[in-house]
């Protein structure tokens, strides 16, 4: 199963997207790259130890542009967003056919 259903361009940053609403976000910067993937500001429990570790906006990330990008983590948080897009498209499917 693939992850990415469609890779675009938003607010000029490259932006990764699924069951088309947004899963990822990512930035270049001179001192970090940046990370974007929640809109709401809540990131998964599970991964909150791992993103203690940098510095963190509402639903962004600063990984140290000096440092290998946490690949992994970037990835597992993607399946998260995945796993939203689809709980939100299915609830938008069952509305509509009430």
């Amino acid at each position: 199963m693939e992850l990415v259903e469609e890779d675009y361009f938003s607010c000029g940053v490259p932006a990764y997207q699924w069951c088309g609403k947004p899963l990822t976000y990512d930035a270049a910067f001179q001192k970090q790259i940046g990370f974007y993937a929640s809109h709401s500001g809540h990131w998964p429990s599970a991964l909150r130890y791992e993103f203690s570790l940098y510095k963190r906006g509402k639903g962004s990330v600063q990984f140290p542009i000096h440092e290998p990008m946490p690949v992994d983590l970037s990835r597992r948080v993607a399946q998260f967003r995945k796993k939203v897009n689809e709980n939100h498209q299915s609830k938008e499917h069952k509305s509509t056919k009430t």
